[in-house]
């Protein structure tokens, strides 16, 4: 068609843009997943292990930034998966921060910490230490109190467990001594058989006797 002397107009039918930006974001999600993981994890903890292995202050520092900004970085991606990765292109505009964070070239997370970061905990250190500690106090009192709990409920069960041992152990003795009795009273009585003695054989009188 020819709008207005303008030349055709190609018309997009909406269903093929939004199929292109749906193959787009799925393929983002399935092979930026393992290269974000790489970045954020497996080739920091590595350039880690190098800076302890060589004792270098300035990359001890580099890498103590970079998991500063990186704890923070993963609470932020939490909530980023959850409402922004329907977006085109979203993983892979989280590689390419990834990068920025991570490269020494960049010093991404450098430039963060000194620009967010740390005025933020300097500004509030006092205040962040004391709710620290108050957690820490609270936390251990709780822990006391159900321990406490915890040792009465198992006294208490164990002292049950105990008596109802031995309230079974009292009831199987009655029945045994029940049963033997029954077992008494149902055998026939029997009398003691005393032993007889035959009574001495007359002597026979002899032929002579006789005769006389």
């Amino acid at each position: 068609e020819v709008a207005h002397g303008r030349g055709p107009v190609t018309q997009v039918e909406p269903g093929v843009v939004g199929g292109g930006a749906a193959r787009a974001m799925l393929m983002g999600q399935f092979l930026a997943k393992p290269v974000c993981h790489f970045l954020g994890y497996l080739y920091p903890a590595y350039q880690s292990y190098k800076a302890v292995k060589r004792n270098d202050p300035a990359l001890h520092t580099q890498w103590l930034t970079f998991w500063i900004v990186s704890t923070y970085f993963s609470v932020v991606e939490v909530f980023g998966d959850t409402l922004l990765s329907w977006l085109p292109f979203y993983y892979e505009a989280k590689v390419a921060l990834l990068v920025w964070l991570v490269t020494p070239y960049f010093k991404g997370a450098t430039r963060i910490y000194e620009a967010l970061l740390n005025p933020y905990l300097h500004r509030y250190e006092k205040d962040i230490d004391a709710g620290v500690a108050q957690v820490k106090r609270r936390s251990a009192s709780q822990l006391g109190q159900l321990g406490q709990l915890g040792l009465r409920q198992i006294r208490a069960q164990g002292v049950e467990l105990i008596a109802m041992l031995m309230q079974q152990e009292a009831q199987q003795t009655q029945e045994a001594a029940a049963a033997a009795l029954h077992d008494a009273a149902q055998r026939p009585s029997t009398a003691p058989i005393s032993s007889r003695r035959s009574p001495p054989a007359s002597p026979r009188a002899s032929p002579r006797a006789a005769a006389h």
